[in-house]
């Protein structure tokens, strides 16, 4: 078999199964012999489905724990959105003038402990955002709340979410 996801792996199986449950009966009515296969076959796939629901649910919890530690690693970062482009910029002192002058912050380059623009350049208008994780979570709060003082602007800021959050958002 391919590459197949878990469910597409019991969808298979359970087909499979199927074709054959469907050959084994026939069987059972021409050989007497054949009942014990249909009641061991039964069993087997009772067996076979329960461990595949006992590893979907395992993968499930893994999922949940990877996208958990994923979070974790970006509680001090937040998404600045809509803060126009320009060749050369220096992204730092972007950020630091947004929240200084927009949001009316002390704020300074020493709170911030990496900046840059997410995505690759195009030639389309549209700014990148800018991702700034702070050096201090308390900044980065102080920042979050403070949020609506970018309305009236074209200035947003987002949390930056993993893919299943942001789905789910």
């Amino acid at each position: 078999m391919e590459n197949l996801s878990l469910q597409e792996t019991r969808e298979e199986f359970t087909k499979r199964m199927q074709e054959f449950e469907g050959r084994l009966q026939k069987a059972t009515l021409s050989s007497p012999g054949a009942a014990n296969i249909a009641s061991d076959f039964a069993v087997f796939k009772q067996m076979t489905l329960e461990s595949l629901q006992s590893l979907q649910h395992q993968v499930d919890l893994l999922a949940k724990e990877v996208d958990l530690q994923e979070m974790r690693s970006r509680r001090k970062i937040l998404l600045l959105h809509g803060v126009s482009e320009s060749d050369q910029e220096d992204v730092v002192s972007v950020v630091c003038g947004v929240v200084g002058d927009q949001m009316k912050l002390e704020f300074s380059t020493e709170h911030i402990s990496r900046c840059h623009r997410m995505g690759r350049i195009t030639t389309s208008k549209k700014a990148r955002p800018l991702l700034v994780k702070f050096r201090d979570i308390n900044i980065r709060d102080r920042i979050w709340s403070n949020k609506t003082k970018l309305k009236g602007t074209n200035i947003s800021l987002s949390e930056f979410l993993t893919k299943t959050r942001h789905d789910t958002l």
